[in-house]
């Protein structure tokens, strides 16, 4: 928490908030909420940047950007805001902008400022209320908040990595079934693909996970280039998946009694990457091209690529296609 008149801050019709983290989780990086409605909270919600902010006229504003930014590698926000004008850029890159709503334009902040948390209050629903991970600058119109930090909280960033594991191409992982819940997360390719085979001792298949042709499982979209949180669970004659938190399967009686007694692999083989503080993917059998302790796939379609109001789609880990409208053609669809 820091003091606001301590640290300097005052009210501006412009300002500039940086933050460099990384994480694995969602969090809230910084939240000011003044007495008299002036709000500027800026959170991770599922590997995406979310800023909302109201300079006072009761009417917040929202903007959001970037993707997988909970992927653990280090990352960098910057809000600008310049009277009529509000940018949001992750990496470097600005993705989004917008236009404040209401009429007043000048930021107020209330006395306290909260990093990396938030006061428990009732009104801060849909919030994330705390941060897990690792900030290595949090500089508010030039002031370096994280100076004001007490001093046996400023260390070197010390966050367990999970084991990882990236497949490519026709590669799949074979896990000997051994222990429930199954759980782990992934970061997939937006295309029609088998996620989990569950299969018996002779290779048969007892129940399978596949993404459709919509890139939904069970309507949850989860081909988006996001990371997403798989669970399966058997307990007697019930079996349940989550996806997310939420249950998108749920099975009971004799057949799901059969499906435990058979079971014998777990089979991964949607292209993409995955992680797990459960599962050792380090040492997981793979069959065809995998890269392990890392995840490989890069956003090739976050910017877009694509000029002329093409359509960017990713077609492999590191590569991608544009779909050119109005006679453009080429790589970038840069060509008439």
């Amino acid at each position: 928490m820091v003091d606001t008149h301590h640290a300097g801050l005052v009210s501006m019709y412009e300002n500039e908030l940086t933050v460099v983290f990384r994480s694995y989780r969602s969090g809230v990086l910084f939240f000011s909420v003044a007495d008299q409605g002036d709000i500027l909270i800026a959170q991770v919600v599922h590997g995406s940047v979310h800023v909302m902010f109201d300079f006072g006229s009761l009417s917040p504003s929202h903007i959001s950007a970037g993707r997988a930014l909970d992927d653990g590698r280090w990352h960098e926000l910057r809000w600008l805001h310049q009277f009529d004008s509000v940018q949001l850029a992750i990496d470097g890159v600005m993705l989004n902008q917008t236009t404040p709503t209401g009429l007043y334009r000048k930021l107020d902040f209330h006395s306290h400022i909260h990093v990396g948390g938030r006061p428990p209050d009732e009104f801060s629903e849909g919030i994330e209320t705390s941060f897990t991970g690792c900030m290595a600058r949090m500089q508010l119109n030039s002031v370096d908040l994280l100076s004001f930090a007490p001093r046996d909280e400023m260390s070197k960033c010390q966050m367990a990595k999970p084991p990882s594991l990236t497949l490519y191409e026709s590669a799949r992982a074979v896990i000997p079934f051994a222990f429930l819940p199954f759980s782990f997360e992934f970061r997939i390719l937006p295309i029609a693909s088998v996620l989990l085979d569950m299969v018996d001792a002779e290779n048969n298949t007892l129940l399978q996970t596949t993404i459709d042709n919509n890139k939904t499982l069970h309507l949850i979209n989860v081909a988006d280039g996001g990371w997403h949180s798989f669970s399966l669970r058997i307990r007697g004659a019930r079996l349940e998946v989550e996806i997310d938190g939420y249950t998108v399967l749920w099975l009971e009686g004799h057949e799901v009694r059969r499906v435990s007694a058979r079971l014998s692999l777990l089979v991964l083989s949607s292209v993409g990457c995955y992680r797990s503080t459960t599962i050792d993917f380090n040492k997981v059998p793979v069959d065809g091209t995998a890269i392990r302790g890392r995840c490989d796939m890069v956003d090739r379609c976050l910017p877009s690529q694509c000029e002329n109001d093409g359509v960017c789609h990713q077609t492999s880990l590191l590569d991608y296609n544009c779909t050119c409208t109005d006679g453009h053609y080429g790589k970038n669809c840069h060509s008439y």
